[in-house]
């Protein structure tokens, strides 16, 4: 197979806390309109495929809990809604 750009961070994000993996997905995706992990198929170009696939592998899909406390305290009282917010759809909470 060829090689994959992504596949390196994907890896590295791995060795994260789960809420830290979460807010590198939120951190990567913050360019993107809406600053959504799932975006509308009319806005889903191919650089938007990328990142979503890739923010969706370092995000994980192992999320019986989200323990904010499992990250720095500083970072943690610095998170804003929004952050929260995009975590929270990073996960796809509403589904689990």
């Amino acid at each position: 197979g060829s090689w994959n750009p992504s596949e390196p961070l994907i890896h590295i994000s791995s060795f994260l806390t789960l809420p830290s993996r979460a807010l590198l997905a939120v951190a990567i995706l913050s360019h993107i309109p809406s600053n959504r992990c799932r975006l509308p198929p009319h806005h889903e170009k191919r650089p938007h495929k990328i990142a979503v696939s890739t923010t969706s592998a370092i995000a994980g899909d192992q999320w019986d809990n989200l323990d904010f406390g499992d990250i720095e305290k500083q970072l943690a009282s610095e998170l804003s809604d929004e952050d929260i917010s995009g975590v929270l759809r990073c996960i796809d909470a509403l589904n689990l």
